[in-house]
């Protein structure tokens, strides 16, 4: 039963559409299948980071006011810079090759923008409480937390293989259309997370 539900809590966190997912969406498009599972795959790594954060505590001195705002800044530049290139790029028809500097590289982005998202925090910090109420082995902790962690991966994965399928059913304007709207998208995220700075 706590496996179970640690698999529904984790494949439910496909309705968050934040600034991975469009992230997922272009590089799978781009650089194809590969390069978006490496994304995938930092983005799982990062959450394996950030749960682990917040269910050890460590996560009480991210979440205070300095070091929320400093994890904002950096998010917004890292955001607005992928939206200025989301915006700017020619977008091709021809996936291109990607090397395995290319996995790391696309495995880091992933990592990086779902790690400065605050967003993310709050969220882990709301499971990992919600699981402690509701559990008080730690055995039971681990057996709802693996499961929730891998319907994520799954989920993200099942999004790259989507983008990869379709990928035959877009023309150059349909292409160049989902990277403006990703950018303009990005942008309203960078936005968002600078703002929350300021205030």
């Amino acid at each position: 039963m706590v496996v179970l539900e640690g698999l529904v809590v984790g494949l439910a966190m496909v309705v968050f559409i934040g600034p991975v997912f469009f992230t997922l969406l272009q590089t799978t498009l781009e650089r194809g299948k590969s390069a978006g599972l490496s994304v995938a795959l930092g983005i799982f790594m990062s959450d394996v980071l950030v749960s682990f954060l917040c269910y050890s505590g460590a996560s009480l001195w991210l979440t205070t006011a300095e070091a929320n705002n400093w994890t904002a800044l950096v998010g917004s530049i890292l955001l607005l810079g992928l939206a200025i290139k989301y915006l700017t790029i020619q977008p091709s028809m021809k996936v291109k090759s990607v090397s395995a500097t290319g996995l790391v590289t696309s495995f880091v982005k992933g990592f990086l923008i779902n790690f400065v998202n605050p967003f993310v925090f709050v969220v882990w910090i709301g499971v990992t409480t919600a699981m402690r109420a509701q559990y008080i082995h730690e055995e039971d902790h681990v057996l709802f937390l693996v499961p929730c962690l891998l319907g994520i991966l799954f989920t993200d994965s099942i999004k790259v293989l989507s983008a990869h399928k379709l990928m035959r059913f877009f023309t150059q304007k349909h292409l160049q259309w989902i990277y403006r709207i990703c950018g303009i998208v990005l942008v309203i995220f960078a936005i968002r997370m600078g703002y929350s700075v300021i205030q």
